[in-house]
């Protein structure tokens, strides 16, 4: 598979919206979900008998600069920053752009600030590059989370290669713990990586990248992508169980969703579209929060960097679905035949 990028086109995701809809934030979650639906679409006010309703656009005002060159959206991947119960503190946001995005205002044009974040690798370059010859290029997404006993942790994604490999294989990603070096109020902006976590340095392991933490009756959890499959190749969305934020506990990670193989499994799940180069399918970005007594996860698909990327649901009654199964997806019937096979879901 090519190696990830991780400065995608950002946007408010539908997985924002599910993050708050438990959350003391729900009216603005369906502001911004409102957004991220109604933008294109037609006015609703009902028309006078006999006549049709003129077709209005609906202006949506951005919460933030849009960047127009490069057309970067509004804010690269924003992840909502987990804060510890009863903390009282802004909407905020981590971004794959070492930004955080936050407002205490109310929600609207231009409310939300952004602030640099600094990230440092630490020790992490000198011993890739002594012990095992690679270079990290990059650090991708920076999933900021402040645990239930108060204490703030952050997974990234570091970006690695080494040209002794294999010619086309010779880029990959890790996940790692930053810890946090100041105190700034509400959110640290200093951090410092010191612990790998998932993958290896020295060795080439497509996926691995989108770390972030997830907590459930008193059990902490790392949520990544990850390669399932080989032959064909799938990545989906696994929870690891941790026996601190920076100790993974012993065991292989749970899949909590994969890309479908029965009856076909979905072309829309195809990385590379309908008539693929290559069958490489791939579930990505799992987002968990629970509404009520259900898990219901909020995902992408397809290709991040084309029109056909799309955010999914899929749900279950626990958090580690039981053995054999996996979290359920909402499906809708393809009665037009948009993804090749009309009628099928």
């Amino acid at each position: 598979m090519p190696s990830k990028t991780f400065n995608r086109s950002g946007r408010f995701r539908l997985f924002y919206f599910l993050d708050k809809l438990s959350s003391r934030y729900r009216w603005y979650a369906l502001i911004v979900a409102g957004a991220i639906f109604m933008v294109g679409c037609r006015d609703a006010s009902t028309p006078a008998p006999g006549q049709s309703a003129p077709p209005t656009t609906i202006n949506i005002q951005p919460l933030t600069q849009v960047v127009v060159s490069p057309a970067s959206g509004y804010f690269p991947d924003p992840l909502p920053i987990h804060f510890a119960p009863g903390v009282t503190a802004p909407q905020s946001f981590a971004g794959s752009n070492k930004s955080i995005l936050s407002t205490m205002g109310s929600v609207q044009t231009g409310a939300f600030q952004t602030t640099r974040l600094a990230v440092s690798l630490g020790p992490f370059p000198h011993r890739a590059t002594t012990l095992y010859g690679s270079t990290i290029r990059s650090i991708g997404n920076n999933n900021i989370y402040q645990d239930n006993q108060g204490t703030w942790q952050m997974a990234t994604t570091l970006h690695l290669s080494n040209s002794a490999f294999l010619p086309g294989d010779t880029t990959w990603s890790v996940i790692a713990h930053a810890h946090a070096t100041n105190a700034a109020a509400p959110v640290p902006t200093a951090w410092v990586v010191d612990t790998l976590l998932i993958g290896s340095l020295g060795q080439v392991e497509k996926a691995n990248y989108d770390g972030k933490y997830f907590e459930d009756s008193g059990n902490l959890y790392l949520l990544y992508s990850k390669a399932l499959r080989t032959s064909p190749l799938h990545d989906g969305v696994v929870a690891q169980l941790m026996q601190s934020a920076t100790q993974l506990a012993l065991g292989a990670p749970t899949p909590l969703l994969a890309p479908d193989q029965a009856n076909g499994g979905f072309n829309s799940e195809y990385f590379f579209g309908l008539n693929p180069k290559a069958p490489f399918k791939l579930v990505e970005t799992g987002n968990v929060t629970k509404i009520g007594t259900k898990y219901v996860l909020a995902y992408s698909t397809g290709a991040y960097n084309t029109p056909g990327y799309k955010a999914g649901l899929a749900w279950s009654d626990t958090f580690l679905p039981l053995t054999g199964t996996t979290y359920r997806k909402l499906l809708q019937g393809d009665a037009a035949g948009v993804w090749g096979h009309p009628g099928h879901p």
